[in-house]
C-alpha cells in the first residue's frame, strides 16, 4: 500500500520549504541597506557563491556574509555580550553589519594591508 520513496519526497518538500523561508528572511535583511533584491538576483548570488569557490571554507564564509550570519558588536550588545555596540576596530561608529563589512575605515585599512601583503 505504501509507495516507495514517499517519505523521501515528503522530507525533500519540507526541507525545500524551510530553505525557501530562510532564504526569503536573509534576502529581507538586506533591504534596509541596499533595497529589495529581485528573486533572480538573489538566486544568482547564491549560485555564484556555490559555484565560484572550490574551497569549502571560502563557500561557507561567503554564505555567512550573504545570509548575514556573522555576529556584529550591535547584535552582541543587544544580547548583553558586549558593553558597547561600537565597532571593535575603529570605536567611532556602531558596529552594524554594513559598517563592519564595508564602511569601517580602520578595517578597510587593515584589509588593504593584508591584500597588499598576500596578493
Amino acid at each position: 500500500m505504501h509507495k516507495k520513496g514517499m517519505i523521501s519526497r515528503v522530507y525533500s518538500q519540507i526541507l525545500s520549504t524551510v530553505q525557501d523561508q530562510a532564504s526569503l528572511h536573509s534576502r529581507a535583511q538586506w533591504s534596509p541597506d541596499v533595497g529589495e533584491f529581485a528573486g533572480d538576483v538573489w538566486d544568482a548570488a547564491l549560485e555564484s557563491v556555490l559555484g565560484n569557490f572550490s574551497f569549502s571554507l571560502h563557500k561557507l564564509s561567503q554564505l555567512f556574509i550573504l545570509h548575514r550570519a556573522y555576529r556584529t558588536p550591535v547584535q552582541l550588545y543587544r544580547w548583553g555580550r558586549l558593553e558597547s555596540p561600537d565597532c571593535s576596530i575603529c570605536r567611532v561608529q556602531q558596529g552594524n553589519f554594513i559598517h563592519m563589512l564595508w564602511r569601517c575605515p580602520s578595517y578597510i585599512d587593515i584589509g588593504m594591508r593584508f591584500f597588499n601583503l598576500f596578493c
